[in-house]
């Protein structure tokens, strides 16, 4: 079981970010990507500091790993920019599938260049199911979009391809809540400026603070520092694909909670997702880190 619990606290990440997409629908009329990635993630680092600060004092991160905090952090405020205007450009389905689905690809393909350790079988077999569990769950029938306007969900899937393997240099001596503090709120404040070029007038709107407080503790600093956590002893490569529980929670939520369509193809991707994320938490060795 020991084994487990960090595969297991990378899944239970990736399901809390599924809830981002139901939270986001709370947001008023005005809200804009850019300044709910830039207040999600202040809040989240507003957050966690408070309860670092009630639980064990002060955050202690003298000796932090320079080189790991600035590449996690600089992937953390590129994915907000890229992801959510590659978004406006390629469509929400087409976005997500090729951000989500480029992660655990460039994730393996990191590992194998720095580590010169390519994943297993098994990991081949729960991609595979897995990011065809993400097509089929975005599948919008009709659709044409141009390579070029892919350039931005794919970077931000490299963005977090960086985050999964770098964090794990960072957790491995700190206290993984203090880290997604800090990275929060360095990303955070790097995005301020794009307040002053969207409207910001929403998020002082009551519906606006809940929408920005919700997503901060729920949709970043809880599922940040699970995965945080999690990848301490997680291979990058699989807690990539199983972070691909994201997308389903999404579907699973959004059919539930808000009343989308339950298609044929979404019931498919959900199963394929799901037997993925069996394959990889029960593949024995997939769940030691390499």
């Amino acid at each position: 079981m020991q084994s487990l619990r960090g595969p297991l606290f990378v899944l239970a990440g990736g399901i809390c970010f599924g809830i981002s997409g139901t939270l986001q629908a709370l947001a008023p009329e005005g809200a804009t990507p850019f300044v709910i990635g830039g207040t999600r993630m202040l809040m989240s680092g507003a957050a966690l500091f408070l309860l670092v600060l009630l639980t064990s004092g002060l955050p202690k991160l003298k000796g932090l790993p320079l080189k790991s905090f600035a590449i996690v952090t600089f992937a953390m405020w590129l994915y907000q920019i890229t992801f959510f205007e590659g978004l406006l450009y390629s469509g929400v389905a087409v976005g997500t599938v090729v951000s989500i689905g480029t992660t655990p690809i460039a994730t393996g393909l990191l590992t194998w260049i720095l580590t010169k350790k390519a994943p297993n079988r098994q990991w081949y077999l729960a991609t595979v199911l897995a990011i065809t569990g993400v097509v089929l769950l975005n599948y919008v029938p009709g659709v044409e979009i141009s390579f070029a306007a892919l350039l931005l969900p794919v970077t931000a899937g490299v963005c977090y391809a960086l985050e999964l393997y770098w964090c794990a240099d960072m957790t491995r001596d700190f206290n993984p809540m203090s880290v997604v503090m800090a990275v929060h709120l360095v990303a955070g404040l790097c995005l301020v400026p794009f307040f002053f070029f969207y409207p910001f007038a929403w998020v002082i709107t009551g519906q606006g603070m809940l929408t920005v407080v919700c997503l901060g503790v729920l949709s970043a600093a809880l599922p940040f520092s699970l995965l945080f956590y999690g990848m301490r002893t997680t291979a990058p490569a699989v807690g990539a694909t199983l972070g691909l529980a994201e997308p389903m929670t999404a579907s699973i939520l959004g059919i539930a909670l808000l009343g989308e369509a339950c298609r044929a193809t979404t019931v498919a991707g959900i199963v394929c997702i799901f037997v993925a994320i069996l394959v990889l938490v029960f593949g024995h060795p997939l769940a030691k880190k390499h």
